[in-house]
């Protein structure tokens, strides 16, 4: 018996957890520029889902040909634009976050 797996959903979920594990851990208190990058970690990932749904949203072609490695080339596109778009300012959501943090004495 041969079960043949997706690449695409291996690489998927390897980002995924790897991008994941850093907001999995406690909220780095004493140290504000960790704090920060937790929060752009986390707009980034909420942008890339943004960017990932709104991909959906367009008719496809078979044009290219490969739809999988177009896929692939999307996913990790999609997670680029998302980092591009949080240092260039993003959804203010990290914003919103550290002042949050401030307010309830998380972030010093």
């Amino acid at each position: 018996m041969r079960i043949s797996v997706d690449p695409r959903l291996d690489l998927g979920a390897a980002l995924g957890r790897a991008r994941g594990a850093g907001l999995r851990q406690d909220l780095p208190k004493d140290n504000p520029a960790a704090l920060r990058k937790t929060a752009e970690e986390f707009e980034s990932l909420l942008i890339e889902q943004l960017v990932r749904e709104m991909r959906k949203t367009i008719p496809r072609s078979d044009l290219f040909g490969g739809r999988e490695h177009e896929q692939m080339f999307e996913e990790l596109l999609d997670g680029e634009y998302a980092q591009t778009m949080v240092r260039r300012g993003g959804l203010g959501i990290a914003d919103l976050l550290m002042a949050q943090w401030q307010r309830n004495g998380t972030a010093r």
